[in-house]
């Protein structure tokens, strides 16, 4: 767990991050994903509920150019919890044109992301 913490980059405690596990488990709400907690192994199982077939990441929009280092920190503060780099990507699969300002716009989507996504602890 304290591994998946830190790969998650969340700010929240190891206890806490526990519990926001436990929830998930408990809810098992992840459309894609099966999720278990071997608390033995202090280790959770994510598996394929046969909806994700490909392991290779989809090509991004190469029309929208790199964000900056600190766009992601701040993103990190708006979802988290959650793999930003996996919310880039939903964003610019989402994109139907670029953005003038891709920064704040990615910043924008992590806002209304967790609104409907993000749970409370």
């Amino acid at each position: 767990m304290s591994i998946l913490l830190k790969k998650t980059g969340s700010r929240s405690t190891l206890k806490e991050f526990r519990r926001a596990i436990r929830h998930l488990v408990r809810h098992n709400y992840l459309p894609d994903y099966a999720v278990e907690f071997d608390k033995d192994r202090d280790q959770v199982i994510f598996r394929n509920r046969g909806s994700v077939f490909s392991a290779t990441p989809s090509e991004p929009d190469v029309s929208v150019p790199s964000l900056k280092p600190e766009t992601y920190e701040k993103a990190k503060a708006l979802v988290p919890g959650w793999d930003v780099y996996s919310i880039e990507r939903e964003w610019r699969e989402w994109m139907t044109k670029p953005p003038h300002v891709p920064n704040a716009a990615f910043l924008g989507f992590c806002k209304k992301w967790h609104e409907k996504h993000g749970f409370q602890q």
